[in-house]
């Protein structure tokens, strides 16, 4: 019996002395509720930063992105661009928070000279968002109709041009004349 007493009495003296450390060393359960607490708070906050920056986020800073990955102008066909060049995952800083733009190339519109795409937006602690836009600035049907026209252009047919213009001009102006002429006379 006395030996039970003697080890329950060690048991408590070891249970007293590592809660009166823990307090001397600051290390109590408030302590670190408080910690975890601030650190939920901080978590909170970043989380809604980083859906702010993605909300931030529009067509336009997507579209410099890709423009700057791999250039493009008006000369360039749309339909080429997006087999072979169309950026697959782009990176945008927001709110100093960096985005990553994982970008699905949809429809293209030749005539428009246009890709719609669609982005998905994800930050680094996973908020997320969508975004559709279009990409514009292609070759359209309007300048490819121009350059085969320009194709065709010889210097005969520009002179018979110049030359019918002369004629009409000269034609008009001559009606012009006599119709002045007339109104005079009869004035």
């Amino acid at each position: 019996m006395k030996k039970k007493v003697l080890l329950a009495t060690n048991i408590t003296l070891v249970t007293a002395l590592t809660a009166s450390t823990a307090v001397a060393c600051g290390s109590t359960d408030s302590t670190n509720d408080d910690k975890k607490s601030e650190d939920a708070k901080k978590q909170v906050a970043l989380k809604a930063k980083e859906k702010e920056a993605i909300t931030a986020v529009n067509e336009s800073d997507i579209n410099k992105v890709i423009k700057a990955k791999k250039a493009f102008d008006i000369t360039t066909d749309s339909q080429s661009y997006k087999d072979d060049n169309f950026a697959k995952e782009i990176q945008i800083v927001k709110n100093d928070i960096h985005i990553t733009v994982k970008l699905t190339p949809e429809a293209v519109d030749t005539t428009k000279g246009e890709i719609t795409w669609t982005a998905t937006l994800a930050s680094p602690n996973g908020e997320s968002g969508t975004l559709k836009g279009s990409l514009t600035g292609f070759s359209t049907k309007a300048k490819r109709d121009a350059d085969a026209a320009l194709a065709k252009l010889t210097p005969a047919l520009i002179n018979d041009s110049i030359k019918a213009t002369k004629a009409e001009f000269l034609r008009t102006h001559h009606f012009r004349e006599q119709l002045l002429l007339r109104l005079m006379v009869m004035i």
